[in-house]
């Protein structure tokens, strides 16, 4: 399934965005892509979210809703207890990795104040 223009440019403004804000951020490729001669290049898995940081996945979206493959891709990482999140604005993705990394930082904060 294609991305929309307009996904496109959100995931591109999500980019930047959390680049200034100093988070990790890379976009990751999935599917297939023929190099010829009956050579194909292999990339992510089929339903890979769009956006990856070191704390977990983004899933940029605009209006349209997940495909049957990103509904499993995210099942699979929820049981692997791998964070995932669809965004549908570049303050939406910003509040979520904020949110997680503040998670984080309190389960930092617990495991050093019991040891």
């Amino acid at each position: 399934m294609g991305r929309s223009s307009q996904e496109t440019k959100l995931s591109k403004s999500i980019q930047d965005a959390l680049k200034r804000l100093k988070f990790w951020c890379i976009r990751v490729q999935c599917g297939i892509v023929p190099l010829g001669r009956g050579r194909f290049m292999h990339l992510a898995e089929n339903g890979t979210p769009d956006l990856w940081t070191s704390l977990g996945w983004l899933e940029v979206k605009d209006k349209s809703e997940l495909s049957p493959a990103q509904i499993a891709w995210h099942e699979k990482a929820k049981t692997h207890n791998v964070r995932v999140a669809v965004v549908r604005s570049t303050q939406d993705a910003i509040d979520t990795v904020i949110r997680w990394k503040r998670e984080d930082e309190q389960n930092d904060s617990r495991k050093t104040s019991i040891d």
